[in-house]
């Protein structure tokens, strides 16, 4: 029993004498599935990037595998996609958001494709009082899946929705409208709207 207690003990001592490293990279690794996506078609996704660490770091953004050559990274800011990047900054104790776009080439045979997006950070070299502490490379990556097709599949639909259902004599009357593409074409709607008295 006394042997017992004695490694017990001598085994939480070393635990607490070791370095202890925490990992302070994250993001959402949930696949990103894309189906029935046309050669030339461009398609977007966001990336959910996550540092629980005291202080800034900087990751690098990669695409591997099969899709390597697709993908460009921009700042969630950047609406029209139109400077890539290669690195981002993240605060500390941060969450922050970023798009990957993929461009599937014209001539990319029907199919299923596979890669991943990750994020890396180097590791780090560290000197101080005669001794040298190297870091692992922190690195997660989020599986990445596009079906390629050449069938165009159009399904649209619209909601309108009245911002007021009750609008007293004098008032404008607003609406919300609501787009929604889940075919795999480009679409631009055109809205008419025509407004009729009952009484």
């Amino acid at each position: 029993m006394k042997k017992i207690i004695f490694l017990t003990i001598t085994i939480l001592m070393l635990s607490f004498a070791l370095p202890q490293i925490t990992f302070g990279i994250g993001q959402m690794t949930k696949p990103i599935d894309l189906k029935d996506v046309l050669r030339g078609q461009e398609v977007t996704d966001t990336l959910y990037l996550v540092n629980s660490e005291d202080k800034e770091v900087i990751y690098q953004l990669k695409a591997e595998g099969e899709i390597a050559d697709w993908a460009s990274f921009y700042n969630i800011s950047d609406k029209n996609l139109e400077n890539p990047i290669t690195e981002i900054s993240i605060p500390p104790q941060s969450k922050i958001e970023a798009v990957v776009k993929f461009t599937v080439p014209q001539d990319t045979p029907n199919g299923e494709y596979t890669g991943e997006v990750a994020i890396i950070r180097a590791p780090k070299k560290e000197e101080g009082a005669g001794k040298m502490v190297v870091s692992v490379g922190e690195r997660i990556g989020r599986e990445v899946l596009i079906t390629v097709t050449d069938k165009e599949i159009i399904k649209f639909e619209t909601t309108i929705i009245p911002l007021k259902y009750g609008v007293r004599n004098g008032e404008p009357f607003k609406i919300k409208v609501i787009y929604d593409n889940q075919g795999n074409v480009s679409i631009k709607p055109a809205l008419q709207l025509k407004i009729t008295q009952i009484s």
